[in-house]
């Protein structure tokens, strides 16, 4: 296994046993589970989307940052890890960890899942877990075709976090096209 990935693993786990620890639950809108991405493509359920972004800051100084990008005839996704928020001397692209780029198929999976999760929901989310002395912090912002979303948190999170985040990141392996480095 490769540096790259393994840090990206470490850093999903650390994530995901944090989120658990600290309760990673919606507190936006009620949660109703909603359909596969599959089936809700089939019933044409999406959001629109220009631009997508999610960043997760940690307590190290490093930011991990997922963009969404609808593009001529598709979608890219592009996973960041860095301090290029904390340091002059470096440039977030100089961070990009993976690249995915597909077409219509990766787009409309990535509008099912905003719908999923009610992205629109989420506007004005803006809440902390003052009870966890050391976690994350996240800052989510969205173009949709309809509007523009913004929500953030410390140790707490908008319903369907933790699946639009983890969604994501199995969508950007399963349609990665940027080496590892």
């Amino acid at each position: 296994m490769k540096m790259g990935t393994q840090i990206i693993l470490t850093a999903a786990v650390a994530a995901l046993v944090i989120g658990l620890a600290a309760g990673d639950v919606g507190k936006t809108a009620e949660n109703t589970g909603g359909d596969d991405v599959k089936t809700a493509t089939e019933n044409k359920k999406k959001v629109d989307f220009d631009t997508v972004t999610l960043s997760i800051g940690g307590s190290i100084a490093s930011t991990w940052e997922y963009e969404l990008k609808a593009v001529d005839g598709g979608a890219e996704i592009s996973y960041y890890d860095g301090m290029w928020k904390f340091r002059d001397d470096i440039v977030r692209e100089d961070c990009l960890e993976q690249r995915a780029a597909g077409g219509k198929e990766l787009y409309d999976k990535l509008a099912v899942l905003l719908a999923e999760c009610d992205i629109p929901a989420w506007d004005g989310f803006s809440e902390s877990d003052p009870m966890v002395l050391d976690g994350y912090t996240f800052n989510f912002s969205a173009d949709l075709a309809s509007s523009s979303i913004h929500a953030s948190g410390c140790n707490a999170y908008p319903d369907n976090y933790r699946k639009f985040r983890d969604t994501v990141q199995e969508l950007l392996e399963e349609y990665q096209t940027f080496p590892e480095k």
